[in-house]
C-alpha cells in the first residue's frame, strides 16, 4: 500500500519525474499480481462454502483471510486514486481517496494483528481457542472487529477533515501498536513450538517444524512490511531529510510482500495454489 505518499499534499512532490514511474509500476504491480491473488481466493472461498453448505461453520483463519482479501482489493483502489490525484486535480477524487485510505489502512493493520491473535491462541492457548470456535463467540469476535474497523476509520476521517495536519498522529500509532502484537503473537508462537510437548512422536516433531518455519516466515515478511512502512513513513515527514522520494517508493513496495502472505498462504492450505503441484491424496 502505498501508505508514504498519502500522508500530506508535499508527498504529492513524489509523483512527479522518475518517482512518477516507480509510483506508477507500483500500482500496476498491485492491480497485476495483488488483485488476481485476492479475487482467486475469494472464488476459492466461495466454492468451498458451496461444497460444505451454507450451513457449514468456517474456520477463523478463513474468514480473517477472506476478509483481509478484501481489504486488499481496497487498497488497489487507494493505490489507483493516489495516482489518479496527480493526473486529475478532482475534489471527488481526492474525497474518494480520504475514505478508502481511512478504510484500508487500518483494516489491513488490523486483520493482520486479527491472524497473529488467532495463530496465538491456537498453538499456546488452545483451550481458550477450542471454546472460541463456537457460533456466539465468533459472531461476537468479527462484531467486535467490525466495530474497531468503523471507530478506526472514522477517526482518520475527522483528523483528515478537522486536523489534517496531525494525520500522522493516528497512522503512526496504528503502525506502532500493530506492530507490537504482531511480534509478541509471533514470538509467543514460535517460542511455544521449540518446547517439546509430553508424548510427542516423530510426525508431532516433523508438524512443529512445519509450523515454525510457516511462523517465522511469515513473522519476517510482515517484519519487513512493517519496517519498510515506518521507515517511509519517517523519511516522509522528516524535515532534515531533504529528498523524500526514494526512500518513500522504497517504503512503499516493502509492503507488497505483506500483501501476498496470507492469501498464498491460504491458497497453498486449500491446495490451489496455481504454481504448485497437489499429489490427490
Amino acid at each position: 500500500m502505498s501508505v508514504n505518499v498519502s500522508y500530506s499534499n508535499q508527498s504529492y512532490n513524489c509523483l512527479v519525474g522518475p518517482f512518477q514511474v516507480a509510483m506508477v509500476i507500483f500500482t500496476i504491480t498491485k492491480i497485476l499480481l495483488i488483485l488476481p491473488l485476492c479475487i482467486l481466493v475469494l472464488f476459492v472461498g466461495h466454492q468451498r462454502w458451496r461444497q460444505r453448505g451454507p450451513g457449514a461453520t468456517l474456520s477463523h483463519f478463513d474468514i480473517l483471510t477472506y476478509h483481509l482479501v478484501a481489504i486488499e482489493i481496497l487498497n488497489v483502489i487507494v493505490a489507483i486514486l493516489n495516482v489518479w490525484i496527480t493526473y486529475a486535480d478532482l475534489p471527488s477524487v481526492w474525497i474518494a481517496f480520504k475514505i478508502a485510505f481511512s478504510v484500508s489502512f487500518p483494516g489491513q493493520l488490523l486483520y493482520q494483528c486479527l491472524t497473529s491473535i488467532d495463530r496465538y491462541l491456537a498453538v499456546v492457548h488452545p483451550i481458550i481457542y477450542l471454546r472460541l470456535r463456537n457460533r456466539n463467540a465468533v459472531k461476537i469476535i468479527y462484531i467486535s472487529s467490525g466495530f474497531a474497523l468503523l471507530l478506526c476509520a472514522a477517526v482518520f476521517v475527522v483528523f483528515y477533515e478537522c486536523a489534517e495536519e496531525l494525520i500522522n498522529i493516528p497512522v503512526f500509532s496504528v503502525l506502532v501498536l500493530s506492530l507490537i502484537v504482531v511480534s509478541f503473537c509471533s514470538l509467543s508462537v514460535l517460542h511455544a513450538l521449540k518446547r517439546p510437548g509430553p508424548g510427542e512422536g516423530g510426525g508431532a516433531d516433523q508438524f512443529k517444524q512445519r509450523a515454525f518455519k510457516t511462523t517465522m516466515a511469515i513473522l519476517m515478511v510482515l517484519l519487513l512490511w512493517f519496517v519498510g512502512i515506518l521507515v517511509g513513513y519517517a523519511v516522509g515527514i522528516s524535515e532534515a531529510v531533504v529528498d523524500h522520494c526514494l526512500p518513500s517508493s522504497i517504503g512503499a513496495f516493502f509492503s507488497l510482500p505483506g500483501s501476498l502472505v496470507i492469501p498464498l498462504l491460504f491458497l497453498h492450505r486449500v491446495r490451489k495454489l496455481p504454481c504448485c503441484l497437489y499429489n490427490s491424496e
